[in-house]
């Protein structure tokens, strides 16, 4: 038998939309140039000048954890009456393939505005233009330096000291927990300047930012990762191992793009761990530089919070999106609800559709997309299901873009065991008082045969109408002077598995 439930909903879920629509926004329009320099740097390495044209970097003034320190550009030979400068800064211990900073090009030929808060060997690059175009580079120079300090003063340190201020239970709690320092910690630059893992220290930086450090607090954890680029998407983000799975995460998008200051309320974990199915509705690309396949969603923190079942809590609407009642009087409705209700009615295939609307509005309502759709029905596939308290295999399945969960009830099996509705008591327990289960939310208990007495009224005012127990014992012999109650007969070998 099928049944079809047309709900028109809008998702309660406006927080978490609207983070993901103001991080969608992070992808750095500099990116590229920025692999450009990269490149021009590392093939190009002894090449210092171009048609004639010689710049001449010179540190006036060495840079130290407490001052920016000055390096000052001369050109020689050419023949543009102005020129144009664009510096950048490189950790040449940490990353020699990135960058630390890098400022837009300019007219000005000083550096004297970056400060650096990490000891280390450092390099400061120049290049010159004759133009405001990046395309009409002439001349290139480095410097290098180096930073000293106290060993308190390494970014090594610093992320030992996050690490344990962060340190969880087990290692999703504590990569959760890096992940939520850096965004409560940290927001985007939207200068676009800065772009190395000292955001620890810092507080600002690009994606680059937030995926290196990252990177570097969870290997600090002891937790396997890496980085993940895409010069299509102009973006960077990480792959995490957690008990063996690879997953997907996104610290940048999980802290909101519109900040200009550390906790600012918006910050959310929509893009922590996802398998590569998810990632890619808003991170499709064909060049990421991650290659081990992220295929599962246990580590999610909303399957792992068990927070998927708010992409089931809905409001109906009209057709033009405007909250209206049901026939209580109510706007909110419970999918789920609506799914354990059908199939205690007898329905095998209960369908349950939300109508997509969207809105350009950011102070808007926003609604079910196939992400939470998976979401959800990953959720779902969790669960222990009971027909009318029986336990029952079920499947729940969403086609991406159909806006429908469908729910197969696969089977039955009636008196059936289920883990979640069933009350295990200790093993040296010997008496049961009065009114013991009153209240009590299972369905079943499983009494070992140690218990010797069991009141009489010991299971009035409650929900539990099966007792699994040994032959012979005091709980056979109180189920069998029980109309209410069923008796099944279990052994050591029963309750060793069990």
């Amino acid at each position: 038998m099928k049944k079809s439930i047309l709900m028109i909903c809008v998702l309660t879920v406006l927080a978490f939309a609207l983070c993901a629509a103001i991080a969608a926004e992070k992808g750095n329009p500099r990116w590229q140039h920025i692999q450009d320099l990269i490149e021009l740097r590392e093939s190009g390495a002894s090449e210092r000048k171009r048609g004639g044209v010689t710049v001449n970097l010179e540190c006036t003034s060495e840079p130290t954890l407490e001052a920016p320190g000055r390096f000052v550009a001369t050109v020689n030979g050419g023949s543009a009456s102005n020129y144009y400068y664009e510096f950048g800064i490189i950790d040449e211990g940490r990353d020699p393939h990135g960058f630390l900073y890098c400022g837009e090009n300019g007219t000005d030929p000083v550096l004297d505005s970056v400060q650096l808060y990490s000891t280390g060997n450092y390099v400061a690059l120049v290049w010159v233009y004759e133009s405001d175009q990046y395309d009409s580079s002439v001349a290139q120079d480095w410097v290098e330096f180096t930073i000293t300090g106290p060993e308190t003063a390494s970014l090594e340190y610093k992320a030992a000291q996050i690490v344990a201020q962060c340190r969880g239970t087990d290692d999703w709690h504590t990569a959760l927990n890096l992940h939520d320092w850096l965004t409560h910690n940290a927001y985007y630059d939207h200068d676009l300047e800065y772009y190395g893992a000292d955001i620890m220290f810092r507080g600002y930086g690009v994606c680059d930012s937030y995926s290196k450090a990252y990177k570097m607090l969870c290997l600090a954890a002891g937790i396997d990762n890496d980085r993940v680029t895409s010069n299509q998407l102009w973006h960077a983000w990480n792959a995490i191992k957690l008990s063996g799975e690879w997953y997907q995460v996104d610290v940048t998008w999980d802290d909101p793009g519109s900040a200009t200051v550390p906790m600012s309320g918006l910050e959310g974990y929509d893009y922590f761990c996802l398998n590569d199915e998810l990632m890619d509705f808003d991170h499709h690309c064909t060049d990421a530089t991650f290659t081990p396949g992220c295929t599962s969603l246990e580590a999610n923190y909303y399957i792992h919070e068990g927070l998927w079942r708010r992409y089931g809590i809905a409001y109906l609407s009209d057709e033009q999106g405007y909250g209206i009642p049901n026939a209580n009087g109510e706007y909110q409705h419970d999918m789920l609800a609506s799914f354990t209700s059908a199939v205690d009615s007898g329905e095998t295939t209960v369908e349950l559709a939300w109508e997509l609307y969207w809105t350009d509005d950011l102070d808007g309502l926003y609604y079910m997309h196939d992400k939470e759709f998976m979401l959800f029905t990953y959720g779902m596939n969790t669960l222990d299901w009971t027909v009318n308290g029986d336990p029952a295999v079920v499947e729940a399945t969403y086609a991406p873009g159909s806006g429908k969960v469908v729910l197969h009830v696969l089977e039955v099996t009636p008196g059936g065991y289920v883990a979640s509705l069933t009350l295990l008591l200790p093993a040296d327990l010997v008496s049961i008082g009065s009114r013991a289960f009153e209240d009590v939310a299972a369905r079943a208990v499983v009494i070992q045969p140690y218990v010797v007495y069991i009141a009489e009224d010991a299971f009035e005012n409650s929900r539990i109408t099966t007792i699994y127990g040994f032959e012979g014992s005091a709980a056979e012999d109180f189920a069998n002077a029980s109309e209410a109650l069923d008796f099944v007969p279990i052994d050591a070998d029963w309750l060793a598995s069990h």
